[in-house]
């Protein structure tokens, strides 16, 4: 996003906020990488930026918690309901979920923990046994694995059958009779 965009956009949403018009802020950040969305959300007023990241729905505001930098991410989740972070929690991966979950003061993390989906927060729950910057920290559990026999038309079938649970597959792993890996292969090779 340009400079020029950014502070206009940011002026925009700063005056619609302080009138409480959602439906045009919504208009503006509609279309807007979560990226962007972060950096606009990070250049509010701290009033402002809960009142915006409030407008955003689960599924948005997961992506978009990610992209803010870590101190606008720490104070806007203090200020968030248990509720609301488990709304948000529920719609990110198990990695991204984790690092969330492990910000947060213990007797939250175990609210929302209670209150994710059964599989979230039982993958959450293993995750956090690994210290944040092993591999084991920052692994996500969600992923596409075939045997050294699946045809690529199978293959296919199975990414569109695990779509839902696995909604950015970049690579295939390839496992053995055992279930030890093998390789993996790049989406854009199995369909080029």
């Amino acid at each position: 996003m340009e400079d020029l965009d950014l502070k206009n956009i940011i002026e925009d949403i700063e005056y619609l906020a302080s009138e409480k018009n959602s439906r045009m802020i919504l208009n503006i950040l509609v279309g807007n990488y979560p990226a962007d969305v972060a950096q606009i959300l990070g250049n509010l007023s701290e009033e402002n930026e809960k009142y915006v990241f409030g407008l955003l729905d689960a599924d948005t505001a997961s992506d978009v918690i990610v992209e803010l930098d870590d101190v606008s991410r720490e104070k806007l989740v203090s200020e968030l309901q248990h509720e609301r972070i488990s709304e948000i929690v529920d719609e990110m991966e198990s990695d991204d979920a984790t690092d969330l979950v492990a910000e947060l003061p213990d007797e939250i993390a175990e609210k929302v923990l209670d209150a994710i989906d059964e599989e979230g927060s039982e993958e959450v729950k293993e995750l956090l046994q690994h210290e944040q910057d092993t591999a084991g920290g920052i692994m996500a559990l969600e992923y596409v694995s075939m045997s050294e026999e699946t045809t690529v038309a199978e293959t296919i079938e199975e990414i569109r059958a695990k779509a839902e649970d696995v909604p950015e597959v970049y690579n295939v792993y390839v496992v053995d009779k055992e279930g030890m890996l093998v390789g993996f292969l790049p989406l854009k090779n199995l369909i080029v």
